[in-house]
């Protein structure tokens, strides 16, 4: 997707971001949603959201609350001497509080930070480091500041007794215009990292990459399956690390859809028709049809919840 709201069903829920409209607007549609946090609560987890700003925004408090997590927190819940910034509290505090309040929690939790320091408008507690970027380059110091506050983050992570026991990952609710400024509806902006990383990962993955199309949804299944539980209610999320699992990725253009897959791409707006088309003429047919069967089925479930 291209929003946050559209973000936290994807990843807590499985469910794909559509065009026009989000189902994090629709709370009768929401309850009716699998959820992760819920899921892991089944198996004793604590589970916890932390975010520096105020969590009303698209109607993400009601979403989390209905996903079941046992505390929420947000700016109106962090110590009053954090220093804030006009959105909230910087990533930085943000970041150590969290950590300090893990240290309360029993094992196991699964606890999510939202970091917001490279939103607009970019005013972290940090001098200029880079000089490029262009028009983008408040945005990409931005980005070198909460990777820095990451860094501090995993190394005074280290030095807890949970780390060992802990898997990080670390996934963009959506993208952002860049220096090389690709179109909103093309896959590059909407290219996003996923990083899995701990003690937890078996010393030869280490470092892996693994190069298959996939998507924000898939996070559920991938990882309930690596902690052997059932997954299936997850209907759109896939397991990663099954080499069988068919290789595509989905996403919402404002009114349209992107499809990917390894053989080609295409790009479809409501208004403008094909706005990219790459694919082998033999392909074309074939490609056209999955990306709008996938649309087609994805909100008909969604009017029908």
């Amino acid at each position: 997707g291209n929003r946050s709201e559209q973000a936290m069903s994807a990843i807590l829920g499985g469910f794909p971001a559509t065009p026009i409209t989000a189902i994090t607007h629709n709370l009768d549609k929401v309850v009716k949603l699998p959820s992760l946090p819920e899921r892991l609560k089944e198996e004793a987890y604590h589970t916890s959201f932390f975010f520096g700003g105020h969590l009303m925004y698209g109607g993400i408090k009601s979403y989390l609350s209905i996903a079941g997590f046992d505390d929420m927190i947000e700016i109106y819940d962090l110590p009053d001497e954090l220093p804030v910034g006009k959105l909230g509290v910087h990533d930085e505090y943000l970041f150590e509080y969290q950590i300090e309040e893990l240290d309360k929690i029993n094992q196991p939790f699964f606890s999510v930070i939202f970091s917001m320091s490279t939103h607009s408008p970019y005013d972290q507690p940090m001098e200029k480091v880079l000089d490029w970027g262009g028009s983008e380059n408040e945005y990409i110091n931005s980005a070198y500041y909460t990777d820095r506050c990451l860094g501090d983050y995993l190394r005074e992570a280290r030095t807890k007794e949970w780390y060992d026991s802990t898997l990080f990952i670390i996934l963009a609710d959506h993208s952002h215009n860049s220096y090389r400024h690709w179109p909103v509806t093309s896959p590059q902006y909407r290219h996003i990292p996923m990083l899995f990383y701990g003690n937890v990962i078996k010393e030869d993955q280490r470092g892996t990459k693994i190069d298959r199309l996939s998507s924000q949804t898939d996070l559920p299944t991938t990882l309930l399956k690596q902690l052997d539980m059932d997954a299936d209610a997850f209907f759109w999320s896939r397991d990663l690390f099954n080499p069988y699992t068919p290789e595509f990725a989905f996403y919402e253009a404002t009114n349209g859809l992107g499809w990917i897959k390894p053989e080609g791409h295409f790009v479809w707006h409501k208004n403008y028709g094909y706005l990219e088309m790459e694919v082998d003429e033999n392909d074309k047919d074939q490609l056209i049809k999955e990306g709008k069967s996938y649309l087609q089925v994805l909100f008909q479930q969604f009017m029908d919840y």
